[in-house]
């Protein structure tokens, strides 16, 4: 495991891609579970935005360029950003964020708005000094 890693998230993707690098065949199995009582809306959701700030600084050392194939999500957020709409989606970030989360915290969260929620926190983190 990289040591430069710090907080939650993105470790297994590193592991995965290192062990597909080397050759080992990974064996998926159809194996669905229920996470219940494990983590509340809130801190689920706080988990979501350090893992994705997380994805951000990998992405921003260039050492993991496979990052960007593997990733929907940052995928994403290399093309919005080479189109120039970041700045536009980190102020829809701003203004809509708490509103996405009150949803998504709900009784019946939408798992689209989930994306955009986490492409919004994205262009916005990325933004930041």
């Amino acid at each position: 495991f990289d040591e430069h890693i710090r907080g939650y998230g993105h470790e297994d993707t590193l592991f995965g891609h290192q062990l597909h690098e080397l050759k080992y065949e990974i064996i998926r199995i159809d194996n669905p579970l229920i996470h219940k009582g494990l983590d509340d809306n809130n801190t689920f959701l706080k988990k979501t935005c350090e893992a994705t700030h997380n994805l951000f600084l990998l992405y921003q050392t260039g050492r993991y360029p496979f990052l960007v194939a593997e990733s929907k999500l940052l995928s994403t957020f290399v093309k919005v950003k080479d189109l120039g709409f970041r700045p536009f989606f980190a102020i829809l970030f701003k203004l809509f964020g708490l509103s996405i989360k009150n949803q998504l915290s709900s009784s019946n969260p939408s798992l689209r708005l989930y994306d955009i929620y986490k492409l919004l926190f994205l262009c916005s983190t990325s933004l930041r000094k």
